[in-house]
Order: structure tokens, then sequence, then C-alpha cells
């Protein structure tokens, strides 16, 4: 059964009725896919990007991830090939980022891409602390998609995303 749920991962009392929501529907969650994401506004520097938009940034692309991961884990537990599923980008990668040969060096948003290096390094952390158990855990990038996030700039459609693991 495929449930979808809209969350706002900034919001406990959210996170707590889906998560209750879900408990109604399902006894165990095999897939658990975080797709909370905000920009903090484009185009956006290093310099420009206030600390507000950097709070903000790191509050859903980062904190209201891993409330949701903790709030859910139990639920994948009970399943014998649990999934989780965080969505990342490109610009989260550091090696790429410092890569003047990566096609998109030039394009960088001030405090989005750190808060998904960080989303990064958490799913990481995340797969190590799980290892005993026969959880998968990735990072998975939509690459260039378009959609509201990049105001409609990506390469490809929703339709045409193959998405890739980290």
């Amino acid at each position: 059964m495929l449930v979808t749920l809209v969350i706002d991962v900034t919001s406990q009392q959210s996170v707590d009725e889906a998560k209750a929501e879900l408990e109604s529907k399902l006894t165990s969650l095999n897939v658990l896919i975080n797709n909370a994401g905000i920009s903090g506004g484009i185009p956006q520097t290093a310099l420009s990007a206030t600390v507000d938009i950097m709070k903000d940034l790191f509050e859903t692309n980062l904190f209201g991830m891993i409330g949701t991961n903790l709030a859910f884990i139990d639920l994948p537990k009970k399943f014998d090939a649990p999934r989780i599923v965080n969505v990342t980008f490109d610009p989260g990668s550091l090696t790429l980022q410092s890569n003047p040969a990566y096609e998109h060096y030039k394009v960088k948003t001030g405090a989005c891409d750190p808060s998904k290096t960080d989303l990064n390094a958490y799913t990481i952390a995340l797969a190590y602390e799980l290892r005993e158990l026969p959880f998968k855990i990735n990072a998975v990038n939509p690459e260039y998609t378009a959609n509201d996030f990049n105001h409609y700039t990506g390469s490809k459609s929703v339709g045409e995303m193959v998405p890739r693991l980290f």
C-alpha cells in the first residue's frame, strides 16, 4: 500500500500527526522517503545569505529530515528489508563542488548547498549506526529536475528524472 503524507517537517505537531495517521493505516513501513527541502531564495551567494536564511534552510533541509527519521524509525524496524531515502542534490557534494571540471561548478547557493552537505553527512552517520540491521540508507539525487524548488529551470522534467544514489 502506498501512503503519501505531506508533513511540515519544521513542526513537531505536524510530524506527530503524520506518524499517527500512518500508524492508523499501516503496521510497518518498508520505505521512508524524506523529500523536504527549501532553496532559501535564488540567486544566493555565501555573502548574501543571511543568518536567518541559513537557519530556515537548516531547519527544513537538515533538522526536519532528522526529526522525521527519528519520529518514524520504529515503523521501518518492523519490516524485513527497510529503506530510508534522503533526497539531496549534487551541490551537497563537497567533491563535486570543489571540482572545476564539474558541469555546475560555477553554480553555488550559499546557504542551501551546506544544508544538503550536512544532510549527506547525516545520512552516512545514520547508515553506519544502523549497519547491524537490515536497513538500506541512501541519499538520492533527482538531478537538475524542473520544479518549483529551482523556478522550473532544471533541464529534465519530473517524468524524465532518473535519481542517482550518492
